[in-house]
């Protein structure tokens, strides 16, 4: 695990974020190896979000979904297959190349059949494409189990800026 002293310390709105952007994109663009990569984009992610859970997902050359960053937001792991992230979410947001915003999952239409989000009790759920060179790479998703609204119109716009940055060091790295 990496010093925290790299990460950002308070939730910021969209223009703090695109502030903050130049010490983001410049700390993102020095990182060479991609666990340390993914697990950067997501702990801003979650640091400038305020997010209880979140993850970086990559998607596979064969339609299916890697996890090479979840974590809770005090910095603990979790586990994908045991506490599954919601896969209805993930298919949306591939599908349509779009963010995706939900202040209450439970009673959203699009969402509150989905296994996963009423077995995890979801409230407010924000995620985000990863497109780099007009490529789908994956996905930043994040959520809160126990507060409904949690995230705002400025989160999302928030995250689809910082998802832009994220996925162009991500499709920069040797392996991409």
């Amino acid at each position: 695990m990496r010093d925290s002293s790299s990460l950002v310390t308070k939730r910021l709105n969209a223009d703090a974020v695109e502030h903050n952007f130049l010490e983001i994109v410049g700390a993102m663009s020095k990182i060479s190896d991609p666990t340390t990569l993914f697990e950067y984009i997501l702990d801003q992610a979650i640091v400038i979000l305020d997010a209880e859970n979140g993850c970086v997902v990559k998607l596979k050359q064969d339609g299916t979904f890697d996890f090479p960053a979840v974590r809770h937001h005090w910095g603990g792991y979790y586990n994908p297959s045991e506490d599954p992230i919601s896969t209805t979410v993930l298919t949306a947001i591939i599908m349509n190349r779009q963010p995706i915003l939900t202040s209450d999952a439970m009673a959203d239409p699009r969402f509150s059949t989905s296994q996963s989000i009423v077995r995890r009790s979801l409230r407010s759920i924000l995620s985000a494409p990863l497109i780099a060179d007009n490529q789908l790479i994956g996905a930043i998703y994040v959520e809160s189990r126990t507060e409904k609204g949690r995230f705002s119109m400025n989160d999302l716009n928030t995250i689809d800026k910082f998802s832009e940055f994220a996925a162009n060091a991500i499709y920069k790295l040797p392996s991409q």
